[in-house]
């Protein structure tokens, strides 16, 4: 089961991250409750045997069920419970209160203090129910198990299924977005997806939820899934540190490539004519442009809606950034330059203003797509071995495990790429030049005085969440107060005068997003999707930024447009929110270069007339 394609499960929040997953999927021994007796199996018996015979009832379940008429009862009879009875729950009992204060709370279902609601088929999770006695709505399902799982001391992971969806919930007290882990059991049974299976029957056993004793006695966080959720945490921490070293790599393997290929280049850069300063930025934006692609792909961001699938397979399989990714993996390459050029091909049509109809390509905008964002490099060769080199950094880490080879590399999960890891990168950034010896290119970092000078700082997360706290929160809650809280919240404005590479303002679009969203829906704990087009809305609205560093308005934008999900649209409906300039003297480059105009040199009440002539005079002689 080794990297198999787990098509049918959505990772909302990222609450187990798919690194984590694939190795539970392989049986990773090093994970904690790997052992047949850990599932209550018999030592003698494989974990893999006994998926396959759940998944073989199951199967069979699901193709009469399929066939028959549903509803609530029979939904639970021929399909649930068989499955929750393979899944190790036994016979299930009805329902109880598990949270009494401050509201009463009940699931459908209950076992050893583990929340189980089970509904009438295809009965959505995020819409909200009838009206009570009282007039108010019933809270969705999704709403109804998290908030459970939010006031339980005793409970802390829990599931809701519908029979056409399966939901993991955590406790989300403490998180700042939507975190659930959702398998698609139509698509699994019907299209016999067995891997899928095999990962909600390992996730969602009865083993890995139950509270084990931990200080000697039983507690909800001592369960195998919390155990494993604490070892996805720490992977992805150091999968966050080793980014920006991969980048880095990454970097200096090009910029050696394009001088070994490229006598040219070489020549201008000893002569001045190519400051090292401007080649080192033409190598971020490929490797920005590479980013954005990884993550615009994965997320299924790349093709506007309407494409068809021929178009669709035409680019995935002869033009996509994940075809040079799986080539990555699998092969050195060679000193051929093909593999060069057709990426050069591929991004000079999401620079063009028509895109590309024939593989779906809609334009992207914005200078970092342009032609003068890369005018040495776009004309430049490079070896299929650098190339594939420089992708294997950036889209494949090796697992820190012993005699681990190319077989075991892992794909980094460009998916759920987010602010903190654009803004890790960023900070490794600012602190490094190319230094370039012969045709050997190296990354050193900047002295502390150099970043003073550009004004050039990474914002962390704890800080951006105390400013949220204090100053974005009491605005949006007199938003909300009005009479039309939805337009007053959408009035708002926030702007970042040193936005770097998005930090702050993704995390302002965010919760701003979520409070829209909460108003659209009427519901504390709304549906993603809600979320998403809430975040877009405000990011469209509300959110500006302006920065003296290029390149961080560029990763700026990229950031917000990620975010934003808007597939087909260009990047440079940003262009006038996100823009190159200095705040602290309120000007920008154009305005610097063209001087001070000589409108600054008029008389005003309480000026000297003799002053302002002496420095009008002097600002044209200098000019």
């Amino acid at each position: 089961m080794q990297n198999a394609p787990l098509r049918c499960v959505t990772i909302a929040g990222n609450l187990l991250p798919p690194d984590l997953l694939q190795r539970i999927l392989d049986g990773d021994p090093k994970l904690p409750g790997m052992r047949p007796c850990d599932f209550g199996l018999a030592d003698t018996e494989r974990i893999s045997e006994a998926i396959n015979r759940s998944w073989q009832r199951m199967t069979a379940l699901w193709a009469r069920f399929a066939a028959t008429p549903k509803d609530p009862r029979s939904t639970q009879k021929n399909l649930l419970f068989p499955l929750f009875a393979e899944l190790g729950y036994g016979h299930l009992s009805s329902g109880q209160t598990l949270v009494s204060n401050p509201s009463s709370l009940t699931t459908s279902h209950a076992v050893e203090h583990i929340p189980l609601h089970l509904l009438a088929f295809a009965q959505s999770l995020d819409a909200r129910g009838p009206k009570n006695a009282e007039g108010k709505r019933l809270p969705s399902p999704h709403t109804l198990l998290q908030d459970l799982l939010n006031r339980s001391d005793d409970s802390l992971w829990g599931i809701v299924t519908n029979g056409q969806s399966l939901r993991l919930l955590r406790d989300s007290a403490l998180f700042s977005t939507k975190a659930y882990l959702e398998f698609d059991l139509a698509t699994i049974f019907s299209e016999t997806v067995f891997a899928d299976f095999a990962l909600l029957w390992m996730l969602c056993h009865k083993s890995r939820l139950e509270s084990r004793v931990l200080e000697d006695t039983p507690r909800p966080d001592g369960c195998f899934l919390e155990q494993w959720a604490h070892e996805g945490q720490e992977s992805a921490l150091v999968a966050l540190d080793t980014m920006s070293e991969k980048v880095a790599r990454a970097i200096t393997l090009l910029a050696s490539g394009f001088l070994a290929d490229n006598p040219s280049i070489a020549f201008l850069l000893s002569q001045g004519t190519l400051t090292r300063s401007d080649f080192f930025h033409e190598l971020l934006r490929l490797i920005y442009r590479m980013l954005f692609c990884f993550v615009a792909e994965d997320r299924h961001l790349i093709h506007a809606p309407g494409t068809s699938d021929a178009v669709k397979e035409r680019y995935q399989r002869y033009y996509s950034f994940k075809r040079l990714r799986s080539l990555a993996r699998i092969t050195s390459g060679t000193k051929h330059w093909d593999l060069y050029e057709g990426l050069k091909l591929v991004m000079a049509m999401f620079g063009k203003e028509e895109g590309c109809a024939a593989l779906g390509i809609s334009p992207m905008g914005s200078f970092l797509w342009s032609d003068e964002a890369i005018p040495h490099l776009r004309e430049a060769r490079l070896s299929n071995i650098v190339l594939l080199a420089a992708i294997r950094e950036l889209a494949w880490h090796l697992p820190d495990t012993p005699f681990s080879t190319h077989l075991h590399l892992r794909p980094v999960d460009y998916e759920h790429l987010g602010a903190k890891e654009l803004g890790a990168i960023y900070e490794s950034l600012l602190e490094s030049h190319l230094a370039i010896t012969g045709k050997n290119c190296t990354l050193l970092r900047a002295s502390g005085n150099d970043r003073k000078k550009t004004g050039s700082y990474y914002t962390p997360a704890p800080l951006i969440d105390q400013l949220l706290d204090s100053a974005l929160d009491p605005v949006l809650d007199a938003a909300c107060e009005k009479e039309q809280p939805e337009l007053a919240l959408l009035r708002l404005t926030v702007c970042d005068p040193a936005c770097g590479s998005g930090h702050f303002l993704l995390a302002c679009a965010k919760r701003m997003g979520e409070r829209l969203a909460s108003l659209r829906s009427a519901e504390d704990d709304p549906s993603p999707a809600m979320i998403r087009r809430a975040v877009r809305d405000c990011i469209n609205r509300s959110i500006y930024g302006v920065d003296a560093n290029p390149m961080a308005v560029e990763l700026c934008k990229v950031s917000l447009w990620m975010e934003a999900m808007e597939p087909g649209k260009p990047l440079s409906f940003l262009d006038h929110h996100i823009v190159v300039g200095n705040s602290l003297i309120g000007t920008n480059t154009h305005l610097v270069s063209d001087g001070v105009p000589d409108e600054a040199f008029v008389v005003l009440d309480g000026d000297d007339k003799k002053a302002v002539s002496l420095g009008k005079k002097r600002n044209a002689l200098e000019k």
